[in-house]
């Protein structure tokens, strides 16, 4: 009702259409006041932003408003017990069915906002190559989806995460993010580290701000520079 989901997110799919000093403005005072349980930060500043850069004009339409409204709570589903969050490392698999449907089978977790979770960027592996890894939309009412334990943790309690298990999910085939075994996880990578810098970079001209210092602008030149670009995988 207030408005504090997807700041950074178009009017039209029900965000606010503010810049990321918004985002930052809200996320140091829901710190300052020991709030560590919201998960806003996934839900409004990678969750969304990952449909909004890769999903279809249907998938942006129809998940967009409700997670602007807070009807559903994004996660990404990343981590595997076995992989970490070495994306190439994965064991979950999603195989294509005659009908376009897709059949998810495997684990992730680590997750946060897993137990609470309406929809899931979902990572699985298409094909035999390391490189063969698709992005998927799965709500957690499709059959086959488990919150399969709640994970205790010494700090941010408050902040659910989870193991997840797939069985024979099946996923609607215009839930796929993009193309078959184009999953964009190398810029998924990119923008999640761009996500951060953003962020600390909005944060320090901030602080720079009250106390009449000059803006920084270190950690932004970086960013573009030739020199940050990561070696391509191989």
């Amino acid at each position: 009702e207030l408005g504090f989901l997807n700041m950074s997110m178009p009017t039209e799919l029900g965000g606010c259409g503010a810049d990321k000093l918004y985002s930052v403005v809200q996320i140091e005072e829901l710190s300052a006041a020991g709030h560590t349980g919201i998960g806003f930060v996934l839900h409004s500043e990678i969750v969304s932003p990952y449909l909004l850069h890769y999903g279809s004009d249907a998938q942006k339409q129809k998940y967009m408003p409700l997670l602007s409204s807070g009807e559903m709570v994004g996660a990404i589903a990343m981590t595997e017990p076995a992989a970490g969050s070495d994306l190439q490392g994965i064991k979950s698999t999603a195989v294509q069915q005659a009908d376009g449907s897709f059949i998810l089978n495997g684990s992730k977790t680590y997750i946060t906002n897993g137990p609470g979770g309406d929809i899931f960027v979902v990572y699985a592996k298409t094909g035999p190559s390391r490189k063969d890894i698709s992005t998927f939309i799965v709500e957690s009412k499709f059959p086959g989806f488990k919150v399969s334990k709640k994970l205790k943790k010494m700090g941010m309690r408050a902040s659910p995460t989870a193991e997840l298990a797939f069985v024979d999910c099946e996923v609607p085939e215009e839930n796929l993010i993009g193309k078959e075994n184009d999953s964009n996880w190398f810029t998924a990578y990119r923008d999640l580290a761009k996500t951060i810098v953003d962020f600390l970079t909005k944060r320090a001209e901030t602080i720079c701000n009250w106390t009449g210092s000059e803006n920084p602008d270190g950690a932004e030149a970086f960013l573009n520079s030739k020199d940050s670009s990561p070696a391509q995988p191989t």
